[in-house]
């Protein structure tokens, strides 16, 4: 719900691109994985064993459980939009409602497990699907956006004052949109979580049963969510509710929905109800407009991530290694032009060859370094994948990297890479948000915010003969602010020699 990230690193298994997964074991309920989805970010836990099962329960005592930390997002206020917070506080202020407290379900829960070795709380509700298996709650519950995955993920139904009526679940496998996944988007900060069968062989929903999930419905209605808020002046020890009209989010930030509500961290995940179905979760909250808890809109690309998670599949992605910007100075010569319609990619040479290996990203991570998360499919130039270093709300720096050697006999050398800029910051003129490209200590080139435009990819070449009988890291690097993220997707990286 509220909290500026979730910082740290521990990916217990990445499945990578086009594999398929099967562990034989009827008392997890693990299985064939079916063909990934588009969009769709899948994890698995590493818990595919009755014993690995055993193991997650056995980490969550009643004291780790007491003392895990209230996950919760708050989102600095967008800036020059005052009128637009005062116009929702007031229409919050007339609907204003506090959290009521009320008896346990069965179908809803908390949600406990550890990232950056430390454990956090969330809570989550148990969710009618195929597989009979899944949880539905917040995607920061199951992912930084961007950054590691939880670990020793468990959902506890009808949790109450520490009792756990129906056991815990132990997760064996994370799923959330690639846009929550690569960069924090906060429209679609929602994950699923498929889990364990019990020592009876049972799913979850023939123990608990599950509410029913609804997509794509009307905007501003009446609306309950749940959830079991932790941090002050709440102690995490009971359900509680909210209830009212939802609003949109007038800062054009997101596409969220805000409702009244007085419910603190923990309560992140905890389902929203439309005519009794799931069709929202807590969120996030603005630091100026307190009390009013955002979730996001329950659409087409959430509704994939669903449809992917009951079914056992989704996209996996390749691993991930966050790497600072460059800080280099130097700038040769660059030009740039409109996108030509070509439909090949640069041809692929030996590590540490003339040339840059997949430079058009069609073997996934092959040949890259650093934050090859950002390496996946969707929106490429050619071919199916693009790397897509983006920014998520947040200060944060990513970059891809990979060494390239200029032979000392060629008369000159060109490197190319074809760039699309898009961007949610409002000057046009004022740079926030940078990419640089730089060889060994040069840098070659800058693009920020300023560049977005709707021209799609453009070709940015340089001249890098100066650089001749050296061995170089190629590094393509961004660094975002705060707020206002913006993206650079990047395809068809070459070096020539002539």
């Amino acid at each position: 719900m509220k909290k500026a990230h979730l910082a740290g690193v521990g990916i217990a298994v990445l499945v990578t691109a086009g594999t398929t997964t099967a562990v034989a074991s009827a008392k997890t309920g693990f299985g064939s994985e079916p063909t990934p989805a588009p969009g769709v970010a899948r994890h698995l836990t590493g818990v595919s064993s009755p014993a690995q099962v055993q193991a997650v329960r056995d980490y969550w005592t009643p004291e780790r459980m007491r003392t895990a930390i209230p996950a919760e997002r708050v989102l600095p206020a967008p800036a020059g939009k005052q009128t637009q917070l005062d116009r929702m506080r007031q229409q919050q202020q007339l609907a204003a409602a506090d959290a009521v407290q009320v008896p346990a379900q069965k179908e809803l829960g908390k949600i406990f497990f550890s990232m950056s070795g430390k454990n956090y709380v969330c809570s989550g509700t148990a969710t009618v699907s195929q597989n009979q298996s899944i949880v539905t709650t917040a995607g920061h519950c199951v992912n930084e956006g961007p950054g590691a995955y939880a670990t020793k993920f468990t959902f506890v139904p009808a949790y109450d004052n520490g009792a756990a009526p129906y056991g815990e679940w132990p997760a064996t496998s994370l799923l959330a949109h690639s846009g929550w996944v690569t960069k924090g988007d906060m429209n679609v900060d929602t994950g699923f979580a498929s889990v364990a069968k019990n020592a009876q062989g049972q799913t979850l929903q023939q123990v608990v049963g599950g509410k029913e999930i609804a997509f794509n419905q009307a905007r501003g209605q009446q609306m309950e969510s749940y959830g079991y808020p932790a941090a002050s002046p709440y102690d995490g020890k009971t359900l509680w509710k909210c209830s009212g009209v939802v609003k949109d989010d007038l800062t054009g930030r997101t596409t969220d929905q805000g409702m009244s509500c007085t419910m603190t961290g923990g309560s992140s995940g905890g389902g929203w109800f439309l005519n009794g179905k799931l069709n929202s979760v807590n969120s996030f909250q603005y630091n100026l407009l307190p009390n009013v808890m955002f979730g996001p809109y329950f659409g087409s690309e959430i509704k994939s991530v669903f449809d992917s998670a009951q079914s056992g599949g989704g996209q996996p992605l390749p691993t991930s290694t966050a790497t600072s910007t460059s800080t280099s100075t130097s700038s040769p010569t660059s030009t740039s032009t409109s996108s030509p319609t070509s439909t090949s990619s640069p041809t692929s040479t030996a590590p540490g060859g003339a040339g840059v290996v997949n430079g058009g990203f069609e073997q996934g991570a092959t040949g890259w370094s650093g934050t090859t998360s950002a390496i996946q499919t969707g929106d490429a130039r050619t071919g199916s994948y693009r790397a897509l270093l983006s920014g998520a709300n947040r200060v944060t720096s990513q970059a891809i990297t990979q060494q390239v050697t200029i032979p000392s006999t060629a008369s000159g050398a060109t490197l190319q890479l074809y760039v699309r800029t898009t961007t949610k910051e409002y000057s046009a003129t004022s740079v926030y948000d940078k990419l640089t490209v730089s060889l060994g200590s040069t840098t070659l080139g800058t693009l920020s915010n300023v560049n977005a435009a709707t021209a799609g990819y453009v070709l940015k070449s340089y001249d890098v003969s100066a650089l001749r009988g050296q061995t170089l890291t190629l590094k393509i690097a961004t660094q975002q602010d705060t707020i206002y993220p913006t993206d650079f997707s990047l395809d068809d990286v070459s070096l020539t020699t002539r």
